[in-house]
């Protein structure tokens, strides 16, 4: 197992397609901008077998949206300020569009099972359903898990 660390969704995605170098078949777990990531790789790069998501935004633009759309001062409208000061290229609509799940979404992607709270503040349920909804009626092999929670993050116990 390989947690690299890194510093926006770019460098985040660099690091992965570095790490999958050669022919071998890889598993790839994240949570939050992590899960991005992942179904991300999952739908581009053909060395995954699997992707699973925990609380990771599946239309970025959307997501940009959602968090501007916060209350001055709410964790939302922080979230997004914070986002904006790392890097500006990183919130506009082209970059946000070309990284963005949904719009990589085809039959016969790798298995995929999302994980997300139903009171996540950060990532609205909504945009991962969808995704769902859309991966699904395209004939993939997908698992929606949503749990009585927030922004889930590794070292939650989820019960079932």
């Amino acid at each position: 197992m390989v947690a690299p660390t890194y510093r926006d969704f770019e460098d985040g995605f660099n690091k992965v397609k570095e790490l999958l170098g050669g022919n071998d078949k890889y598993i790839i777990a994240g949570h939050s901008m992590g899960g991005t990531i992942a179904l991300l790789a999952a739908s581009i790069l053909s060395q995954i077998t699997c992707a699973i998501s925990v609380s990771g935004p599946t239309d970025r633009l959307a997501q940009i949206r959602w968090l501007l759309s916060g209350e001055p001062g709410s964790i939302r409208r922080r979230t997004y300020e914070e986002l904006a000061k790392i890097d500006s290229r990183q919130v506009t609509e082209e970059f946000l569009m070309r990284t963005s799940p949904i719009n990589y979404l085809r039959p016969n992607l790798p298995p995929i099972l999302l994980i997300h709270g139903t009171s996540d503040e950060l990532v609205n349920v909504k945009q991962v359903e969808d995704y769902y909804e859309r991966a699904k009626s395209l004939g993939n092999v997908i698992e929606l898990i949503k749990v009585e929670a927030c922004h889930i993050h590794p070292g939650v116990r989820i019960l079932r």
